[in-house]
C-alpha cells in the first residue's frame, strides 16, 4: 500500500526535473538566438524564420516573427536610419508525448 503513493511521488519528481531541465535549455536557445539576430541583422520588414537548432538540439525548434510597430515607425520617421522590429522567439520542444513551449518577445533597434 504504502508503496504505490511513494513511486507515484518519485514518477512526478523525475517528471518535473526533466520538465525544469527543457525549460532552461529553452531558455539558453532562445537567449542564443535573440543575440545572434541583434549581431547579424535587423530585418527592414516584416518576416517568419522557422528553424531547429540541430545538431546539438535537434529536437527543439524555433520561430522568430518579426514585426513593424506602428508607434515606432512614427519614429522611425523623424529620426533618419533608425530601424525598430518587434520580435518575438518561440521556442518548442517534445515533452511526455506533446509540445511544449516558450515565447520572448523583445524589441530591436539600429
Amino acid at each position: 500500500m504504502f508503496l504505490v503513493p511513494l513511486l507515484s511521488a518519485v514518477s512526478n519528481a523525475i517528471g518535473n526535473i526533466e520538465r525544469a531541465r527543457n525549460i532552461q535549455t529553452a531558455r539558453q536557445l532562445a537567449r542564443n538566438k535573440l543575440e545572434e539576430i541583434r549581431l547579424t541583422r535587423i530585418p527592414e520588414g516584416e518576416q517568419e524564420i522557422d528553424g531547429n537548432f540541430a545538431p546539438e538540439y535537434p529536437d527543439y525548434q524555433y520561430r522568430v516573427i518579426f514585426t513593424k510597430n506602428p508607434e515606432l515607425e512614427l519614429l522611425e520617421q523623424q529620426i533618419g536610419g533608425l530601424v525598430t522590429m518587434d520580435v518575438q522567439l518561440i521556442v518548442t520542444w517534445p515533452e511526455a508525448g506533446e509540445d511544449k513551449a516558450l515565447v520572448f518577445q523583445t524589441m530591436l533597434a539600429k
